[in-house]
C-alpha cells in the first residue's frame, strides 16, 4: 500500500491550518495501530511525504509504518509514480485523489483508492477491533494509543473509541457521512466491472 500522505491529510482535515504536525502524528499512530492488527496479511505500507533534509529520497520506519521523504530534488508525486513504475506487475494499491498520480499509476496496473475512503476504512477497522476487545477483555498489546506525544503505548481502557473521536474533533477530521464509502464487494448476480473486481480483490486483503 502506497499512501500520498499530504493528499490524505488535505482530504481528511479540510480547511484546518496550524496543526499539520499534530495531524501527521495522529494519522501515523492510526496507521501503526492498523498495521499491528493486519501485519499477518499486509505486506508493506509506505507513507510518502514531500520534503526531507537531504537532496535525495530517504526512508525510515516508525511504529511499523515505512515513511518515505521524497527529498529536495523531487516531489512525493514523483516518488509515488516512480515506485509504481518500478513495481509494475506486482500487486500495489495507491491511496490518493491526485488525478496526475491516478492516471500514471493506473498505466502501471496499480489499483487506486481515494484518500478519505482509505482513512475511514482504516479508522473503522481499528475502532471495531477496539470495541470487540472491550467486550471479551482480550490482550490489548496490538493497539496504539492515539493523541499521545510520547512513544506509542498500548491502549488500556474502554474509552478507545472516545479517544479517537475527541482527537479527530480537535484536529478537524471530516466526518464520514460527508465522504463516499469504500467500494463494496459485488453482491450475488452483480459481477461488477473487471476494474471493480480487481480493486475489491486488493481491498479485501487490507
Amino acid at each position: 500500500v502506497l499512501i500520498d500522505g499530504y493528499n490524505v491529510l488535505k482530504q481528511v482535515f479540510p480547511g484546518r491550518r496550524g496543526c499539520l504536525e499534530e495531524q501527521k502524528r495522529f494519522f501515523l499512530k492510526l496507521l501503526a495501530s492498523y498495521i499491528a492488527l493486519r501485519k499477518s496479511v499486509l505486506h508493506e505500507l509506505i507513507l510518502v511525504f514531500d520534503g526531507g533534509v537531504l537532496r535525495h529520497a530517504e526512508r525510515r520506519v516508525e511504529g511499523g509504518v515505512s515513511i518515505a521523504l521524497a527529498g529536495q530534488r523531487a516531489t512525493a508525486d514523483d516518488w509515488i509514480m516512480a515506485y509504481a513504475e518500478k513495481k509494475r506487475g506486482h500487486e500495489l494499491l495507491v491511496v490518493t485523489d491526485d488525478r496526475e498520480i491516478i492516471d500514471a499509476v493506473q498505466k502501471e496496473d496499480a489499483q487506486v483508492l481515494g484518500s478519505s475512503e482509505f482513512y475511514h476504512f482504516v479508522r473503522e477497522t481499528v475502532a471495531a477491533s477496539s470495541e470487540e476487545r472491550s467486550k471479551v477483555c482480550e490482550d490489548d498489546s496490538a493497539l496504539v494509543r492515539f493523541g499521545d506525544d510520547d512513544d506509542a503505548s498500548p491502549l488500556d481502557s474502554e474509552e478507545d473509541e472516545l479517544d479517537v473521536l475527541m482527537t479527530e474533533a480537535s484536529i478537524g477530521v471530516l466526518p464520514k457521512d460527508a465522504e463516499s464509502d469504500v467500494p463494496q464487494k459485488p453482491t450475488t448476480g452483480q459481477k461488477g466491472s473487471r476494474k471493480e473486481r480487481r480493486l475489491w480483490k486488493v481491498i479485501k486483503k487490507l
